[in-house]
């Protein structure tokens, strides 16, 4: 998605009259994530998706907190659009990685995962992703063509508890989008 300004929920609301209504939550859901304060925003989040958005975030941040508190070695947790822009984030305090920008370069990668499984029907849609490093696995779960969850966690974790538990919160973040 193109950097979010002030004005940006005029392309909003050109998606709805196009009846792009998902594409239009996104944009104000970046809208409301770079400024908080921007009410014109907020109201018409509201409007779209039924929710005030602060309790929506809460939501996220919660099933966020509770991936990171379930899992061992789970270091990070987010609820991500294939754009980039973070609905929520929890971290454990004290890491010495860049979460935020981890995060944000999977969601590119992935989007273009996401566009190769649209490009070629016979590869399927993508489901999820694992990116080993040396220290860390960063594991992603597709919720839909626009969102996903994704989590750090230590190389000695249990991948596949964490796997597993990807795969339960997917459809609870989907729900909580509407979906």
């Amino acid at each position: 998605m193109e950097k979010v300004s002030w004005d940006t929920p005029t392309m909003a609301e050109l998606y709805l009259e196009q009846g792009h209504k998902e594409r239009a939550v996104q944009i104000y859901r970046a809208v409301v994530a770079e400024f908080p304060e921007h009410e014109q925003a907020k109201r018409r989040l509201q409007e779209l998706t039924g929710a005030l958005p602060g309790e929506q975030t809460m939501v996220f941040e919660e099933q966020a907190r509770q991936f990171v508190n379930k899992v061992p070695g789970a270091m990070a947790c987010s609820v991500m659009g294939f754009d980039g822009v973070a609905i929520a984030t929890h971290a454990l305090g004290g890491l010495t990685l860049d979460v935020d920008a981890l995060f944000t370069e999977v969601a590119t990668a992935a989007g273009n995962l996401m566009k190769l499984g649209q490009n070629h029907p016979s590869l399927g849609t993508m489901q999820e992703w694992t990116l080993s490093h040396d220290k860390t696995t960063t594991l992603l779960k597709a919720v839909n063509d626009e969102y996903f969850v994704a989590s750090i966690v230590e190389n000695d974790a249990i991948v596949g508890r964490a796997r597993f538990e990807l795969r339960l919160l997917a459809p609870e973040i989907l729900k909580a989008l509407g979906g």
